[in-house]
């Protein structure tokens, strides 16, 4: 498995996004497959540091297939895709031992994650993803709580029932002036 993090500001992260394009200055896109997984890593000082995921390649790496993106400033593409349901965002700390390697005594984001590591690194995602699901389902048996501790007991003219004789005027007033609820 191979995943690829490619990096973005606070200026060029919204334009990844609406774009659905990865870009770098440097060649190493080129090798990116579709089908690979792919991160965005934002680098600005005084950000969170998240890396938003997960992204799946559609397109091999190209150059400029999108000629006027980011202002031309990194010509090497990849048109994404989110994977996920949702994008997820994983402060870097968080990841600082997986995607990050010493060059010249100073670290530095790994582009290219693959193997174990690569494993690794999608269950900080999964897990974002798992923490969510947990909170819906603790939202929904509240919800079902709710239901019975509230029957809808008041029928309206137009066949709602709710739950109190305050909706019930509401809904009767929104029929009879014909206003669709």
């Amino acid at each position: 498995m191979d995943i690829w993090i490619f990096e973005c500001n606070e200026e060029t992260q919204w334009e990844c996004f609406s774009t659905n394009l990865f870009g770098a200055k440097a060649r190493w896109p080129l090798q990116v497959k579709a089908g690979h997984l792919c991160l965005l890593y934002n680098y600005t000082r005084g950000s969170e540091h998240n890396i938003f995921g997960i992204f799946r390649a559609l397109s091999d790496g190209a150059k400029n297939i999108k000629p006027d993106a980011w202002g031309g400033d990194y010509p090497y593409q990849v048109r994404i895709a989110l994977a996920s349901r949702e994008r997820l965002a994983v402060p870097r700390i968080n990841l600082k031992r997986l995607i990050t390697e010493v060059r010249n005594d100073v670290p530095r984001v790994r582009n290219h994650i693959y193997g174990d590591p690569a494993q690794d690194l999608l269950q900080f995602y999964a897990a974002s993803y798992t923490i969510d699901q947990q909170r819906g389902e603790q939202l929904r048996v509240f919800d079902d709580d709710f239901r019975l501790r509230f029957p809808r007991q008041h029928h309206c003219v137009d066949g709602h029932d709710v739950r109190s004789l305050s909706e019930q005027a509401i809904c009767d007033w929104l029929s009879r002036n014909h206003v669709y609820h």
